[in-house]
């Protein structure tokens, strides 16, 4: 908590990225989906069992074509699949 502090105090651009599931033996199905912080819609919650691979697939997109700045999302894949 004290390092999200520390930047969101700073003027420096930063993503907090909070995967779910990640599972040893899932295999990665190129897609992910966000929830926003503080989202309890059960339709809207992102799913668990989610590839590594399709973490880093997110991580790369935002690092190569930023589209979120100064935020945290919670990174899943699809709402439903159980963990």
């Amino acid at each position: 908590e004290k390092m999200e502090n520390a930047y969101t105090a700073s003027s420096l651009d930063y993503l907090f990225v909070r995967p779910v599931g990640i599972g040893e033996e899932v295999v990665p199905v190129g897609e992910y989906y966000l929830q926003e912080p503080g989202n309890k819609n059960k339709e809207e919650m992102v799913g668990g069992n989610m590839a590594k691979m399709d973490v880093a697939r997110f991580m790369v997109d935002e690092a190569v074509h930023p589209t979120l700045h100064k935020c945290s999302k919670t990174v899943g894949s699809k709402p439903g699949t159980p963990m």
